[in-house]
């Protein structure tokens, strides 16, 4: 049997997703320019190198 828990998000964690998406836009739109190599990207937003791909 297997069941599943529906959790209604609060709206502080929907805040966070918004923000979250926000980031990872700029990130995205960052690495497809190319000005800066993907190191100083996640240098720069303070992620791992390896999140970034082309």
């Amino acid at each position: 049997m297997i069941i599943f828990i529906n959790k209604r998000s609060t709206e502080n964690e929907q805040e966070t997703q918004k923000s979250f998406t926000g980031i990872k836009s700029k990130i995205a739109l960052a690495a497809i320019k190319g000005d800066q190599p993907l190191t100083e990207l996640s240098q720069q937003y303070g992620i791992n190198s390896n999140l970034i791909v082309k």
